[in-house]
């Protein structure tokens, strides 16, 4: 790998100019070098709450889309989705979702009547006290 490309930098402005997340995923299984400053790429802006939940194993989570009833108007919503854990989560899935929870700088919300989606910033400090701590009933 070229030198140029050990520059934190370089690595970040080749990032912001990575137009599509499944881009960025690939980006991220590039090379060690490209690997954190991807995934923070990935995980900086979402569109929807939900997809920080990704970030867990596959053994731990399930989506589920709602069926709609037959013949019912969706109109311009959102698929809805039941998210539920198949497992207890255990610390390395807390650390998990704590570390890539705190990559994350907005997330994007849906306003019906303009019919276009909006970034909105966190208050990084709300977040945090999500992100920060397992519940200790879990």
């Amino acid at each position: 790998m070229h030198r140029a490309l050990e520059i934190t930098e370089i690595l970040e402005l080749i990032v912001n100019n990575v137009q599509t997340t499944k881009a960025l995923m690939n980006l991220a299984q590039t090379s060690k070098s490209f690997k954190e400053p991807a995934i923070n790429g990935i995980y900086s802006s979402l569109a929807f709450w939900f997809e920080i939940i990704k970030c867990l194993p596959h053994d731990l989570r399930k989506f589920q889309q709602d069926k709609q009833p037959k013949g019912a108007f969706r109109g311009n919503r959102q698929p809805q989705f039941t998210i539920s854990l198949k497992r207890k989560m255990k610390e390395c899935d807390w650390d998990l979702l704590r570390s890539h929870a705190a990559k994350v700088r907005a997330i994007g919300f849906r306003e019906p009547e303009q019919h276009r989606y909006h970034r909105q910033s966190l208050e990084l400090e709300g977040w945090d006290s999500y992100t920060s701590h397992p519940p200790s009933s879990v």
